[in-house]
């Protein structure tokens, strides 16, 4: 059972319930209202487009260096892509759940949304990752060649090991996009896509005194740019946390599973 915390604001900030009752008794213009929609909208679309420029960018890299290699990427795509939307999917009820919380003026809700959606993320990713490791056996039974499916099945097995971190980074970014602070999901996504780049680049062609990996490489690259994504994320739930327990004391256990939701 999640443990009850008290999410007030530790610098005499009023009460989340508090502010929602009043910005709803405040009657506010469609161009308010309009302006607070492209807020939240422009960094969502933004750390959405982030996900795909990832794999665009390496697409392209790819591209240049070898077309037998774009083709092992394209063929473990087709088993790693339908995986991720599912992911996708599945994790988006914690978008949901977390912003009817918001809205409803039950902030120790979202926390508790917030602790199930990591552990659903967590099983997710890792059944998600133990499929896409027989995607080697699933492209030998399309009847690809034996070249084609030995190269193929590599780079899903590497892909594969960042599912899971895709899952539970996907979990904090909807997260955070249900308390109306989408902006440090599209700062993430956008760190990721630098580091991706620069790791592909290297990764692929070889830079920098690395061995020229390919298609390998550039599902490292992905896979490395997922866990470092992830990790980023966390740090951004810790910074958020500013609520303290019923007897007011803190711990860093507090701090991740008592994330407090406070207006913007």
């Amino acid at each position: 059972m999640v443990p009850p915390f008290r999410v007030a604001a530790t610098m005499n900030e009023p009460h989340i319930a508090a502010q929602g009752l009043a910005a709803h008794a405040a009657p506010r213009t469609l161009r308010a209202r309009v302006a607070e929609l492209l807020r939240l909208a422009l960094p969502v679309t933004l750390s959405r487009s982030g996900m795909f420029l990832m794999g665009l960018v390496n697409t392209i890299l790819l591209g240049h260096y070898a077309a037998a290699e774009l083709a092992y990427q394209s063929i473990a795509q087709a088993i790693t892509i339908p995986l991720f939307v599912a992911i996708s999917g599945f994790i988006l009820g914690a978008l949901v759940l977390t912003a009817r919380s918001m809205g409803a003026g039950n902030p120790g809700e979202c926390g508790a949304t917030w602790q199930r959606g990591i552990a659903y993320g967590v099983l997710l990713g890792v059944i998600a990752a133990a499929l896409a490791m027989g995607g080697e056996t699933v492209l030998r039974a399309t009847g690809l060649s034996e070249n084609l499916s030995a190269e193929g099945g590599k780079v899903v097995r590497i892909i594969a090991l960042g599912l899971p971190f895709v899952a539970v980074y996907m979990t904090c970014a909807y997260f955070l996009e249900g308390l109306k602070r989408p902006t440090p999901a599209m700062l993430i996504m956008a760190v990721a896509n630098v580091l991706n780049l620069a790791l592909a680049a290297m990764w692929i062609y070889g830079l920098l005194g690395f061995p020229a990996g390919g298609a390998v490489g550039s599902a490292w690259a992905s896979t490395t740019s997922k866990m470092v994504k992830l990790m980023t994320a966390i740090a951004a739930m810790v910074v958020y946390r500013q609520g303290r327990d019923i007897s007011g004391s803190r711990s860093t256990r507090q701090m991740i599973a008592g994330v407090a939701c406070r207006s913007t």
